[in-house]
């Protein structure tokens, strides 16, 4: 099954994986510039309250990243619905993580250089991003175990699933939008506030379509 998914995904499989482990090389070439201690967390004022020794954030951040990506890939090879999860799906999932790793790179080498960024409008439009393209793939996937949203009463019912990831790709574009137009407030709480309305809808929609139908 692995086998499978490598030979249908390689392409992207191995420039994703080349794109997650970036930062490190991007970090031996600042070594000497490095503080020996990086920040690796910010708080919502844009301060750093977590703090990463040179040699994790080089090397172990981007490491348990591609572990993450490797585990995914796993997880979804098993999925004994894979063959209802579609490829351009699973190309757009397998690039989450790669963005992921270049921007707590760019953004923790950036801070220890000295070089001013707003760290909370860096990531609140990523995350908004990232939900309105999530959103724009939700409802290509037929039913599965790995992606999408999947309540017990759309896994049970292929029209609850469509509509449910339908209806979810609509809440993800419109909370992405909301996100990236209020991202110059670097608000965590705007950005969490969206995820758990957008995260919650979807369900409560399915569970809403099973009444109807059942009843």
């Amino acid at each position: 099954m692995l086998k499978v998914i490598f030979r249908e995904h390689k392409k992207t499989i191995i420039i994703t994986g080349i794109v997650t482990v970036l930062p490190i090389v991007i970090g031996i070439i600042l070594w000497d510039k490095l503080p020996d201690m990086l920040a690796t967390h910010f708080g919502t004022d844009n301060e750093p309250n977590g703090w990463s020794s040179k040699a994790f954030t080089v090397f172990g951040i981007p490491g348990i990243l591609l572990a993450m990506q490797l585990f995914m890939i796993v997880f979804t090879a098993v999925d004994p619905k894979k063959k209802n999860i579609s490829g351009k799906v699973l190309d757009m999932v397998l690039w989450i993580i790669p963005c992921c790793s270049m921007l707590v790179g760019v953004v923790s080498y950036a801070y220890a250089l000295g070089i001013g960024i707003r760290v909370g409008m860096i990531v609140n439009a990523f995350v908004g991003v990232l939900y309105m393209i999530i959103g724009n793939y939700l409802p290509k996937n037929g039913t599965n175990f790995s992606m999408g949203i999947r309540s017990s009463w759309a896994l049970e019912d292929p029209e609850n699933w469509s509509r449910t990831n339908r209806f979810a790709g609509y809440c993800f574009i419109g909370g992405g939008i909301i996100i990236l137009l209020a991202c110059w407030l670097e608000s965590v709480w705007i950005t969490l506030g969206v995820t758990a309305i957008i995260a919650i809808l979807p369900y409560v929609y399915s569970f809403l379509l099973y009444r109807r139908k059942h009843n």
